[in-house]
């Protein structure tokens, strides 16, 4: 069954009856727009749980926004005296995120698997949803349109094309920015690339002017006093340290209205460099993001999925303040 078909109300009303199939009883239910988690409820052994359902159409959310989640279920566990935490999803779980659920204690994680394999044991509420989805398409049908399949986004393989390293910084540059500039261009405006001196080449910074009307870009210019974002490109084999975060540190200057800066890589950050990211914001107030090919590519996904790109900065930069400390 492809969850992502049914609307969100449905997957919370067949994520309800699995659970109560399966032993649990619900205590309550959130209403729509109700702050807290969607369902509080005992599980088989009596042990109180809060159970969060995340209803999505994209395929697959980044390691970073499924942190979020957990952050928020944890807050909900302490207010709530809960002692077991469980986040359904209507979709695959990266395998990054499965990894790092494991060494949470009292986490358990629901993904389309998992649905698969409780609706496999409890066929009559499979066959209900199957009919309610049978039934939705009928309604919706309209005329006929015979739509193209989905492939995997251009640029997203000429990323992957790109070779580390000093022979290909030019192209590792030049497909940062038309990916920078397919998420966020607009509410962002169209990059201005200027050129300066490093290591003996001739590199580019591509700055965007943030234009109002998205609810986390315009947050971050109120917060960050920023008007502009800069962006930066590492084409090396290596993870980004302590010198690539100064690197684009100077480039960022907060009379200027320019303090934030994206900092794009082949690979995540090492300690020295989220070390030096954390300097620059305590010391300077200039404040980075740093995205590897991976969270690249995230960017591409979220876009293609009619979701918002800037939830993946919105989710690093949670994380970033949510530990940060004198």
């Amino acid at each position: 069954m492809n969850y992502r078909d049914l609307n969100w109300e449905h997957f919370e009303l067949l994520v309800g009856r699995l659970l109560m199939v399966e032993g649990y009883r619900i205590e309550k239910k959130s209403k729509y727009g109700e702050s807290g988690p969607d369902i509080i409820c005992t599980n088989p052994d009596g042990i109180k749980t809060i159970v969060e359902v995340k209803h999505f159409r994209r395929t697959r959310f980044p390691v970073a926004i499924f942190r979020q989640f957990i952050h928020d279920l944890k807050k909900y566990k302490d207010l709530t005296g809960a002692k077991h935490l469980l986040i359904v999803f209507s979709n695959g779980v990266h395998p990054d995120s499965l990894k790092e659920a494991k060494e949470i204690d009292d986490l358990e994680v629901w993904d389309d698997t998992v649905l698969n394999r409780l609706l496999a044991k409890h066929t009559k509420i499979k066959q209900e949803f199957e009919y309610l989805l049978t039934a939705q398409r009928v309604v919706t049908l309209g005329l006929p349109i015979e739509e193209p399949p989905k492939k995997e986004n251009d640029l997203i393989e000429k990323l992957k094309k790109v070779g580390p390293g000093r022979g290909e910084w030019r192209s590792y540059e030049d497909v940062c920015i038309e990916i920078l500039t397919y998420a966020f261009t607009p509410p962002l405006s169209p990059p201005t690339v200027q050129s300066r001196s490093e290591d003996g080449l001739d590199r580019r910074d591509a700055i965007y002017a943030i234009r109002p009307g998205n609810q986390i870009w315009d947050a971050l210019r109120t917060e960050c006093r920023t008007r502009f974002v800069v962006a930066e490109f590492k084409n090396y084999e290596d993870e980004p340290g302590q010198k690539e975060v100064e690197s684009l540190q100077q480039y960022l200057f907060p009379k200027a209205m320019r303090s934030f800066g994206i900092l794009c890589s082949r690979k995540r950050p090492s300690e020295s460099a989220l070390v030096a990211r954390r300097r620059a914001w305590v010391e300077n107030e200039k404040l980075i993001v740093m995205l590897s090919d991976q969270e690249m590519i995230d960017l591409i996904n979220a876009k293609d999925s009619e979701n918002d790109p800037a939830e993946i900065i919105d989710a690093q930069l949670e994380e970033f303040f949510s530990v940060l400390c004198p």
